[in-house]
């Protein structure tokens, strides 16, 4: 096999094949690469170079994966254009009580993000992914797949006989709900869209909301509220508790006494009468801030059975990435939740927890 790489960088031009990208100094050498322009150009035929691009997969130690869509530009022998094909579920259909995929593979020359098939997957990832039943937690650090390997399990779940409907996956950001639910798509086809996700808050809005009478409204910046609560009292203003602390102060710590579970009563005085001055005022205007929604959710699955049998039976398998930057309070849903089934996979790891000011607990993962 003649193919080979050309790498232009800082000092010069270095050739390299297919099999040397995995070497750690190769993986400094195109960092050199990233960090001052050069190029890196496929020679599998000598005549035409296909340039190709670099992907960082990795930030600590940085890593990079090499890229051409469409890969068929390359000749037939070369590396690039014999890496596996992925697999498309393009639909459904329900066979002796079980749910089953139709699948085929693209044509050459799509285009779509690489995403791992269980044949790239290393043996944890694997063990991980194809974890069937009961509580599982997963501790995968920074650029080391962890969203492949959910994907890979969802897969796999939905090939095991899993209605995608019945699977949820939670999300810390709506941009890596977006993110996942595009990967998940672009492996299994639009069948993926039957999947449930979003962040915690956002499931929980949809559990919520419908409970809720005529004008309520969730307001994600209710500053101006614990403002009003902190103003001297008036007849126009009767929530009011004056100045006791400041702005900042106020409304870091009724979101970490949110975040803990804990009510009015459970914090200290001068945070007790503005925790309870700004819940009344938000009741007055019919508002819920966002963790609102998680506690009130909470409260639901306590006093509702029919709330908590309709919600329990929703999702069978319950998944959350960066678990290590989920709060008590959302860890208390979680189990309420999957109380029924159990059926709860998270993934985190506590070095990268960067939350513990907004009430993340990373130590959750060891009592997990």
């Amino acid at each position: 096999m003649n193919s080979w790489i050309r790498v232009r960088t800082s000092v010069g031009y270095v050739r390299l094949s297919y099999a040397d990208l995995g070497r750690t100094d190769v993986q400094a050498l195109l960092q050199d690469v990233v960090e001052n322009q050069g190029s890196v150009e496929c020679m599998c035929n000598p005549e035409r170079p296909i340039p190709m691009h670099l992907r960082r997969v990795r930030i600590r130690p940085p890593s990079f994966a090499l890229l051409t869509s469409p890969k068929d530009q390359h000749t037939e022998d070369c590396p690039r254009r014999r890496w596996p094909v992925k697999r498309v579920v393009v639909g459904i259909h329900r066979e002796h009580g079980r749910w089953r995929g139709f699948v085929k593979q693209p044509k050459r020359g799509e285009r779509g993000n690489f995403v791992p098939d269980f044949d790239h997957l290393n043996e944890q990832q694997k063990e991980a992914a194809t974890h069937k039943d009961g509580p599982c937690i997963v501790v995968a650090a920074a650029g080391s797949g962890k969203t492949a390997m959910l994907i890979a399990r969802i897969r796999w779940l939905m090939e095991q006989g899993v209605n995608p409907a019945q699977i949820l996956a939670c999300t810390f950001t709506r941009k890596a709900t977006d993110e996942m639910k595009l990967r998940l798509v672009e492996t299994v086809g639009d069948v993926g869209k039957q999947v449930a996700m979003g962040t915690i808050h956002s499931v929980a809005y949809r559990m919520v909301m419908p409970t809720l009478g005529d004008g309520w409204k969730v307001n994600a910046e209710p500053t101006w509220i614990i403002e009003r609560v902190l103003e001297d009292p008036s007849e126009r203003n009767p929530h009011a508790v004056g100045p006791i602390l400041t702005l900042a102060d106020a409304s870091t710590e009724i979101y970490k006494a949110k975040a803990d579970g804990k009510r009015p009563n459970e914090v200290g005085d001068k945070l007790g009468r503005v925790y309870a001055a700004y819940e009344a005022e938000k009741i007055a205007h019919k508002i819920m801030d966002f963790e609102d929604l998680i506690l009130h959710s909470i409260r639901l699955f306590h006093t509702q059975p029919e709330f908590a049998e309709r919600w329990r039976s929703r999702w069978t398998y319950v998944l959350v990435d960066e678990f290590q930057d989920t709060n008590f309070s959302q860890w208390q849903y979680l189990l309420e939740l999957t109380k029924d089934t159990r059926n709860l996979f998270v993934v985190g790891d506590d070095f990268q927890s960067i939350y513990a000011f907004r009430g993340a607990r990373p130590a959750l993962m060891g009592q997990f």
